[in-house]
């Protein structure tokens, strides 16, 4: 369960706004063309107080996009997007889509649902926090990612080029407290994932 802390800014996307609402979050701002949210007819059906920007259905953006692009015009920098991975599969990979772009401009991203946690690394290093019952995956989500690293698992890499062809960095194990990970050079993706 993710924690909203007073001060953190939420932005519900679409239908985004009706699970917020059920775990009585109070969304900063509503943002979408309203294709999936209970609110579709009349402002009186949000509380007072929490601002909407409506966009129309037909469009060449999804709603994450418009939500990342309101936080970018904020300097929000720091993103956590919650249950971009429910639902339907090419909306999963248009989010990553979307972290693979904000990642570019400057933002740090982490996609998180009940049992995932994305994350992207581009040409840059992390340490991981060894989770219980998770494993740790790298995906090349560039062509190649090269000068990829990772110790405190079972199968460490050093220097390696992984390719987006071949899942060379699929379910490995922590054998450590935490996971030191680096790419030289590509979009790396690293995959927490829970079979619980």
């Amino acid at each position: 369960m993710i924690d909203i802390e007073d001060g953190d800014y939420v932005i519900c996307a679409d239908g985004g706004y009706d699970i917020a609402a059920r775990a009585g979050i109070h969304p900063s701002i509503l943002i979408g063309d309203m294709d999936s949210a209970n609110v579709h007819d009349t402002e009186s059906e949000l509380p007072e107080g929490i601002p909407r920007i409506t966009v129309p259905s037909h469009k060449d953006t999804t709603d994450t996009d418009l939500c990342l692009q309101h936080a970018l015009e904020k300097g929000l920098m720091q993103v956590l997007i919650i249950g971009g991975m429910g639902g339907r599969f090419d909306h999963s990979l248009a989010n990553i889509q979307n972290m693979i772009g904000y990642t570019k401009k400057g933002m740090s991203l982490m996609m998180i649902d009940s049992r995932n946690i994305v994350m992207l690394l581009v040409n840059d290093s992390t340490v991981i926090p060894a989770r219980e019952n998770y494993k740790i995956s790298l995906i090349s989500h560039s062509e190649e990612c090269r000068g990829v690293s990772i110790s405190g698992v079972e199968y460490p890499l050093s220097d390696y080029t992984l390719r987006s062809d071949f899942p060379l960095g699929v379910s490995n194990e922590f054998t450590d407290d935490a996971a030191f990970v680096k790419v030289e050079k590509g979009e790396l993706l690293i995959i927490l994932s829970s079979d619980d």
